[in-house]
């Protein structure tokens, strides 16, 4: 079983993506709004050079998405798995395809998401503080020297 990581370049894609999104959108720590498909249509016409969006498949099938978003010399990393494929390294296999192609990971991490807080720690990753005082935590490859 290999996880294969590609760049999002199809309809079928971002449908994907938002339907994982909006199942999963309790975890995320940022705009937690369901998105309609109108709303992911316009992302996918119009989405920013400062964002880079993949599937990950095993088999050919996805089973689930990474997005990189930089903001000056950080990039924001936001991986997710399909429930199904989760417990067999496919979030690990997004990070390392991440940290392959961009040097100043950050990741911004619910309290509550212990298990993401779980597999950023043994991706090399430590916490560095919480982000703007909620139940949040920001976290960066062990040995980085940037303020959170």
């Amino acid at each position: 079983m290999g996880v294969a990581i590609r760049e999002a370049r199809s309809a079928l894609d971002f449908e994907y993506v938002r339907r994982l999104r909006n199942a999963n959108r309790r975890f995320l720590t940022g705009d937690a709004r369901r998105i309609g498909l109108l709303r992911q249509l316009r992302f996918w016409l119009r989405r920013p050079p400062s964002i880079d969006l993949f599937v990950a498949e095993i088999e050919g099938r996805r089973c689930g998405y990474l997005l990189l978003r930089r903001d000056g010399d950080t990039t924001w990393i936001t991986e997710v798995v399909d429930a199904r494929h989760r417990g067999r390294g496919v979030a690990q296999e997004m990070i390392r395809f991440a940290a392959a192609r961009r040097p100043h990971l950050s990741a911004e991490i619910l309290s509550a998401n212990v298990a993401s807080l779980r597999l950023h720690a043994r991706a090399g990753f430590e916490r560095v503080g919480a982000a703007d005082g909620r139940e949040r935590h920001v976290l960066v490859p062990r040995g980085a020297s940037r303020a959170a």
